[in-house]
């Protein structure tokens, strides 16, 4: 007796292929860095036979970096834009809540389903992509565009020099702390409970608003020649900048 033929499964529809191509990057990215993974890696983890599918769905790796941005940046920017609408978020501690939040958010799910912050440390070690530019071209910084501008008018004193790199560094310990907290570093490393990453939270904005609204000290002051004598006005900068980083 003749047999039929089997039936092929049908092909997956090509968003599931996509979004599965970029889930693969971002994880491998993550573990290994940008320049640790390959193409090839990267279609074999998204269960694809054909080799080329990374390359047909993307061209090149950096499309496919810009997609995973495009896919975990704006709830971040919608998190920090929410926060900031609320009443009463206009000093340092607000602000530094409504920085760091929205990344507690994604350390709170399990490393294996959304690896934005340790893809973020990669990025911001690697040093060869512009996530700023990124972000800008995705229209998905806004949070942080509004977010630098009230520190700036509730720190009116404060160089503006000395602003934008705090919030860039403030920004970073922030995406590295809750990186290390979300994949079980700091609990091996410094006995820190897993459950008890509301404290952990809570600590790191205590520090983060603490070096923002930091008084510069005699060096930075001199440095910048700001060494007025004591009593003098403080000297008027411009109000506009942005930092150097983008979460």
């Amino acid at each position: 007796m003749r047999l039929n033929p089997r039936r092929a499964e049908p092909a997956a529809p090509a968003a599931d292929t996509r979004t599965r191509l970029v889930l693969a990057a971002e994880a491998l990215f993550a573990e290994r860095g940008l320049e640790g993974v390959s193409l090839r890696e990267i279609n074999r983890a998204a269960g694809q036979n054909n080799a080329s599918a990374l390359h047909y769905h993307f061209g090149s790796r950096d499309a496919v970096i810009e997609a995973i941005v495009a896919l975990r940046m704006p709830p971040v920017d919608a998190h920090r834009l929410a926060l900031l609408a609320e009443p009463g978020r206009d000093d340092p501690a607000g602000l530094a809540e409504a920085l760091v939040a929205p990344l507690a958010a994604v350390a709170r799910e399990p490393a294996g389903r959304n690896n934005w912050l340790r893809f973020q440390a990669q990025l911001y070690n690697g040093g060869c992509v512009d996530l700023r530019a990124i972000a800008l071209r995705l229209d998905s910084n806004n949070g942080l565009r509004l977010l630098a501008h009230r520190l700036r008018a509730a720190l009116p004193g404060l160089p503006t020099t000395l602003l934008a790199s705090r919030l860039t560094v403030s920004l970073r310990h922030a995406v590295y702390a809750l990186a290390g907290w979300q994949n079980g570093a700091l609990w091996a490393q410094h006995g820190l409970a897993p459950e008890r990453l509301d404290l952990f939270e809570a600590d790191l904005v205590d520090t983060v608003a603490a070096a923002l609204a930091a008084p510069p000290g005699p060096r930075s002051r001199a440095l910048l020649g700001l060494a007025a004598p004591a009593g003098a006005a403080p000297p008027e900068f411009p109000t506009e900048f942005l930092p150097d980083a983008a979460a």
